[in-house]
């Protein structure tokens, strides 16, 4: 039987690593994950839990997941994975801002769905959901960072939602250490 899916979406591109968990799931048989109609082979971690990689899938939809313990005969009992189109980020405005304040983000890019719950990932820490402002646009809201250099990256969940990242620059305060020449003539 399938008890869960983990995850349960994944980028319509393929590719995601999905962990079945269920009962009674050993075969001496090859292992297949049936994605709707499309199988894929299985690696079995137990009896109670395999590995599968989504294959890519044309629009974005749900589809039922089922497993073949034999490679041939797919399980009755199913769970839904859902594919969506992946975001492609673009620009990040302002893309640097003094260390130690509070931002507003402004992520310029591509196929951003108001039906999509987005989370902000900078560098390797959610920073909270992103704002849909269309499907061009979300904005995030940053914490006050030390100075360096940081990835920003689009998740929904735990799973990676964008084709890239891209990098927001932290600066630290600006000293003057000397000004050259020293004097002016009058």
């Amino acid at each position: 039987s399938l008890d869960t899916i983990l995850p349960s979406m994944g980028p319509a591109q393929g590719n995601s690593l999905l962990t079945i968990i269920g009962q009674d799931l050993q075969s001496t048989a090859p292992t297949k994950c049936f994605f709707g109609r499309q199988g894929v082979i299985a690696t079995m971690l137990s009896s109670s839990a395999l590995l599968c990689r989504s294959p890519p899938m044309l629009g974005f939809d749900l589809v039922a997941v089922s497993v073949a313990l034999n490679g041939i005969d797919a399980s009755v009992q199913t769970r839904a994975f859902a594919y969506f189109a992946p975001v492609r980020l673009l620009s990040l405005q302002p893309a640097a801002v003094s260390s130690g304040m509070l931002f507003l983000i402004e992520i310029s890019g591509e196929s951003f769905s108001e039906h999509s719950t987005y989370d902000c990932i900078l560098g390797k820490n959610s920073i909270g959901p992103a704002a849909w402002r269309s499907s061009s646009s979300v904005a995030c809201s940053s914490p006050a960072l030390s100075p360096g250099n940081f990835t920003l990256q689009i998740n929904i969940g735990d799973v990676k939602a964008s084709l890239n990242a891209l990098v927001l620059e932290a600066m630290g305060p600006l000293v003057i250490s000397a000004i050259e020449p020293s004097r002016a003539h009058a």
